[in-house]
């Protein structure tokens, strides 16, 4: 009895520690409504890494009506090899990819900052299902994690953007809604690309799987701005603790081993 009443106790704190740096982070950054201004543009993967025989993929993510839903081009040597929708209502939609089927959702962080992705569904007859999150970093640039559990295995992929260019070969009307956006897009991707707080990470770490909150954080491409006692407050809470180590790693990489994970890879693809 002693030890659950200790318990709730701390819990208790740790709520406490946690809703008391709430509003000044909300008011800080919170991007509501912004919806996906931040990624609108072109964005391709380093050139570095490309093929040489190949050549590069270029992502172009244009407006449309709502700001939580865009068109997704893929251009390749001057033509478009691929069209979607980015979503990101939080609406279920089909999953569209050869020899798969599911469904696949995204919403919004609390302060609408990052796009957390969720599918589950079978490829190949073999059940699988994915955690993502998307973020834009203090750099400008866009970062994909996504975790993939399958068959009993599980890995996690992140990618990283940089802007590009709008290609001549992207529609001309997408051209002009992105010219006539670009001050809008500058504006909410520095909001999007700032320094993340203790109740973000306790949110994404109760959204997605720890392996992807991990490498999210590993990456380094965003600053977090958690005190010690926020941290011990975060593990309180419960925060996983891969989550709390790579917080650690992070803040002080030369006190820890900053290996990756068994089955994480970082990309530079789509």
């Amino acid at each position: 009895m002693l030890r659950t009443t200790g318990r709730a106790r701390a819990v208790a704190l740790a709520a406490a520690l946690l809703a008391a740096s709430a509003p000044e982070a909300a008011g800080q950054a919170a991007v509501y409504g912004a919806g996906l201004q931040a990624w609108l543009g072109c964005w391709s993967a380093d050139l570095v890494e490309a093929r040489a025989d190949a050549a590069p993929l270029v992502v172009c993510i244009t407006p449309t009506a709502s700001v939580d839903v865009a068109d997704v081009l893929t251009l390749q040597g001057g033509r478009i090899v691929g069209r979607e929708k980015l979503d990101a209502t939080g609406r279920s939609h089909a999953i569209d990819a050869a020899r798969c089927t599911g469904v696949r959702s995204a919403r919004w962080s609390r302060d609408g900052r990052r796009l957390f992705v969720r599918s589950s569904g079978s490829c190949a007859g073999v059940p699988s299902s994915t955690s993502g999150l998307l973020v834009m970093s203090a750099d400008g640039d866009w970062l994909d994690v996504e975790g993939i559990s399958a068959g009993g295995g599980a890995s996690v992929r992140v990618a990283r953007y940089r802007e590009v260019a709008t290609p001549a070969s992207l529609p001309s009307a997408a051209r002009a809604a992105l010219r006539a956006q670009a001050l809008a897009t500058r504006s909410v991707r520095v909001a999007a690309g700032a320094p993340v707080r203790a109740e973000d990470v306790l949110e994404a770490a109760r959204t997605l799987d720890s392996a992807v909150v991990e490498a999210w954080i590993l990456e380094r491409a965003q600053r977090f701005e958690i005190s010690e006692t926020e941290l011990s407050a975060l593990v309180t809470a419960g925060l996983p603790t891969r989550v709390a180590e790579a917080l650690g790693a992070a803040a002080e990489p030369q006190s820890y081993a900053l290996a990756r994970g068994e089955g994480y890879t970082a990309e530079m693809t789509h």
